[in-house]
């Protein structure tokens, strides 16, 4: 007799690659048929791009990125920096892990994490909103809002942020 197995299905939806680093979005379908939306990421986790919890330990094979500390862990978009990771939930908000030098993680300081960590504010104090789009720069990252507007924060050489300064922005 022939027995049918139901296993779980991935089907990958978006991916980004880093400098050192790359991390994928899944859709990940049980035998219950449900689905549950994954981040998987591999390569070098120096700065906790991988997050993975720990700045330590670089993979040559996939992990489960940790989103315990999301509300929402539900992620719709991804996009990798230079060394630092970028992503948008299912309700808008910008999670950013990895290298926080130049400010680039948009938590308000320069410190390295390896743990996701929702961007909630900009310098003048007022709450992003819901996230459109989101892209990790060599050493900044840019957003895009429902609204329109577009914010950015980290490195400012070069006016790479748009925002008629050099100096840095740290979110």
């Amino acid at each position: 007799d022939l027995v049918k197995t139901k296993v779980d299905v991935e089907q990958p939806i978006q991916v980004s690659c880093g400098a050192n680093h790359t991390i994928i979005l899944m859709d990940v379908t049980r035998p219950d048929d449900s689905i549950n939306r994954l981040l998987f990421a591999w390569g070098d986790n120096r700065s906790g791009q991988l997050g993975v919890g720990t700045t330590e330990q670089d993979t040559s094979h996939p992990i489960k990125v940790d989103l315990t500390s999301c509300t929402n862990p539900k992620m719709t978009s991804i996009s990798c920096g230079s060394s630092h990771t970028l992503a948008i939930s299912a309700d808008g908000s910008i999670i950013s892990w990895g290298k926080g030098g130049s400010g680039r993680l948009g938590t308000g300081n320069v410190a390295d994490s390896g743990i996701p960590t929702i961007v909630n504010r900009t310098t003048d104090g007022y709450a992003l909103g819901i996230a459109t789009n989101v892209v990790g720069g060599w050493s900044h990252s840019i957003v895009i809002l429902q609204t329109g507007h577009a914010y950015s924060w980290g490195c400012g050489a070069d006016g790479r942020l748009g925002v008629g300064s050099y100096s840095d922005q740290r979110y």
